[in-house]
């Protein structure tokens, strides 16, 4: 197994007071058939309104040997229907 680390830096342009939530619910990795939740995280759990730069980690343990993955934005319940995915890969 390997760590994969992906830093984030946020930016909350509104007025408003923004809560993120736990990683661990709204967010996964996928590395070929596995899908793996956060095993940590420093990403703060709210953003301030009229705020830029906040940065955080999240850590996920996932099967060695991968190189391509995708990041999994899980639909907010009670929000949104919308699920979003980006791929990325590491060399």
């Amino acid at each position: 197994m390997r760590y994969v680390v992906l830093s984030f830096k946020v930016d909350n342009s509104t007025s408003n007071n923004k809560v993120i939530g736990f990683p661990d619910e709204y967010m996964r990795l996928k590395a070929g058939g596995i899908t793996s939740s956060m095993v940590s995280t420093t990403l703060p759990l709210g953003i301030n309104g009229n705020t830029s730069g906040v940065t955080g980690t999240v850590t996920f343990l996932m099967p060695q040997g991968n190189t391509a993955y995708t990041l999994i934005f899980l639909a907010a319940q009670n929000y949104s229907n919308v699920q979003v995915t980006t791929d990325f890969k590491i060399q």
